[in-house]
């Protein structure tokens, strides 16, 4: 089930609106060293974050689309807040009250190298999850 919804997402186009009023923010407090702890320099994360504010929103908006995800739901969230998830096996999605409460926390392992973006179909695996958690597969978090 979950890939025919990933499936249908894929093949949809963008619906205007769904993930764009979104700020995206990085938790300064994941970025000050990398997992062999040298600095991460401050002009490699200005371009970090947009990179991983456009796959977060690219795979929202083609989500919501095809109808896979609640696009009034997503449209509510006001921040997404970008953590590194050292440790973590696959990309991660979840409310933590700290950062209030229409925010959400997108997180995956990318310390330990390049400053990577996770694949689109893993950050559509991690919203279909959020949203829709009676999925199969998506009752175990990946950590």
């Amino acid at each position: 089930m979950l890939a025919m919804i990933l499936a249908l997402a894929a093949a949809a186009t963008a619906a205007p609106g769904c993930a764009d009023a979104i700020r995206y923010d990085l938790d300064r407090a994941a970025f000050r060293t990398d997992g062999s702890n040298r600095p991460i320099p401050a002009a490699r994360l200005e371009p970090f974050r947009a990179r991983a504010a456009k796959a977060f929103r690219e795979a929202a908006d083609g989500l919501c689309a095809g109808k896979a995800i609640p696009a009034a739901k997503v449209a509510r969230l006001k921040r997404v807040v970008i953590q590194n998830g050292a440790g973590a096996t696959e990309t991660q999605l979840y409310r933590a009250p700290e950062f209030g409460p229409d925010s959400l926390v997108f997180q995956w392992a990318f310390a330990e190298g390049p400053l990577s973006v996770p694949g689109r179909r893993d950050i559509e695996r991690a919203l279909v999850c959020e949203y829709h958690p009676e999925h199969e597969g998506c009752d175990e978090p990946g950590d």
